[in-house]
């Protein structure tokens, strides 16, 4: 594989909910009717079997190899489309250095997480109550197809000691679709 350059990267299956989220997000300007017809095709498209592009013999099992691999992570470079292959432990031990800085990062608690939501939540339902948006905007800024922020690390293959730049990952998160929509209705036109 090394062979085919140091820009090659082997296909990835596609992040789904990433897409939907993505598509979501742009539906936000049109009408009821029209977003139904666009979720109506890409629901259509999504249906369709995805097939990989296909590999030199032999490269996709030793991409399976690699992937089962415990002690190895896969992941892509900060910049440039490279792929790099990491030992797990200093993955692990450089996102521990950098989640161990306090004045970055501040561990929540469960029951602490569960309050901000539901005060999220409310706060939602007392806008729609006041008519100041729809029952249409609560279903999609509460969103059924949510999860917590996560954090990875983009390794900076240009810098000594490969240093990682932490990379927050808000799209299924709860908020991420109302934020979108504040950030439209706060751009200068």
């Amino acid at each position: 594989m090394l062979s085919l350059g140091l820009h090659y990267v082997p296909p990835n299956k596609p992040d789904i909910p990433r897409f939907i989220a993505g598509v979501e997000g742009a539906l936000n300007n049109l009408n009821h009717m029209e977003a139904l017809r666009i979720r109506h095709a890409v629901t259509q498209v999504l249906r369709k079997p995805y097939h990989l592009v296909s590999y030199a013999r032999g490269h996709r099992s030793l991409i399976h190899k690699l992937k089962k691999t415990r002690s190895l992570v896969i992941t892509k470079a900060d910049k440039r489309n490279q792929t790099v292959l990491l030992n797990r432990a200093d993955y692990e031990g450089k996102m521990m250095t950098i989640l161990a800085d306090t004045s970055t990062f501040t561990n929540i608690s469960t029951p602490a997480k569960d309050a901000i939501v539901k005060y999220y939540k409310s706060s939602l339902r007392n806008l729609m109550r006041a008519k100041l948006i729809t029952k249409e905007q609560l279903t999609q800024f509460t969103g059924s197809l949510t999860q917590d922020a996560y954090m990875y690390g983009a390794p900076k293959i240009h810098k000594p000691g490969v240093p990682l730049r932490p990379i927050i990952a808000y799209h299924l998160s709860p908020a991420y679709t109302l934020a979108k929509y504040l950030a439209h209705l706060l751009t200068p036109s």
